[in-house]
């Protein structure tokens, strides 16, 4: 989790204009609305949020760093990160493919190789404590920010945590209760909130199984996930959303 802004994707009233910029700091985000959009955490929230101008951070380019604007007003997507990590596999699962490619993008080699090895979530969460060549992949592959998988809240928001980010005005849209917090958060913002309930339908979207060692392996592994979670609830900047 984090903050900044100069534009990856500003999201308007209508849509979505340019970008292509890094999410950084700079004269126009002292007083920007900037939405960070962790992976698998909510997609529908800029078209929830209507009649003003969101900066959203995603991606790569989305990561904020220091200084942190002190007038921009942030919301940052939140979820559970074992749970968001098992989205994340399943949604980036070559089941899912078309034409060589998974949701518009070409596959990278080493995440053929991952999938090959672990067809399932609780498959790879087992090996990421195993021997041999796909407990070596699966260490590797979460060596580095990588598909979302990798991409969490440490990944956006880590850099600038205790920079400060938990001082700045900040709410925290939980993927479990999103239209609600969307639609506070859009009171607290001064833009009009629009419901809209959106949910990918991917092949493997329902294979979560978890056994109490994948889980275990996962909670171990994603523990800064955590930790940086229980900071941003507890931090002094953030607003209660109603």
């Amino acid at each position: 989790m984090r903050a900044h802004a100069i534009v990856a994707v500003l999201a308007v009233v209508v849509g979505v204009e340019g970008g292509g910029g890094p999410c950084n700091h700079g004269h126009r985000t002292q007083k920007a609305k900037i939405w960070v959009h962790v992976g698998k955490t909510g997609t529908a929230v800029a078209s929830m949020l209507q009649g003003c101008t969101v900066v959203t951070c995603h991606g790569r380019a989305g990561r904020l760093t220091p200084p942190v604007p002190r007038h921009a007003r942030y919301l940052i997507g939140v979820r559970d990160p074992v749970a968001r990590v098992v989205s994340a596999f399943n949604w980036r699962h070559p089941n899912n493919t078309r034409n060589g490619k998974i949701h518009g993008h070409t596959y990278p080699h080493i995440e053929l190789k991952f999938y090959a090895c672990f067809p399932t979530v609780d498959a790879f969460a087992l090996g990421i404590v195993a021997a041999g060549p796909c407990g070596d992949l699966a260490r590797k592959f979460l060596s580095v920010p990588r598909a979302h998988i990798t991409e969490g809240l440490e990944f956006y928001v880590g850099n600038v945590l205790d920079k400060g980010l938990l001082d700045r005005p900040y709410a925290l849209l939980h993927t479990e209760r999103l239209a609600a917090d969307v639609a506070a958060a859009a009171r607290w913002l001064g833009c009009r909130y629009r419901e809209r309930h959106e949910h990918g339908n991917y092949a493997t979207r329902k294979a979560t199984f978890l056994s109490p060692a994948g889980r275990a392996n996962l909670l171990t592994k994603f523990r800064r996930e955590y930790e940086v979670l229980a900071a941003l609830e507890a931090g002094p900047g953030r607003v209660a959303l109603a």
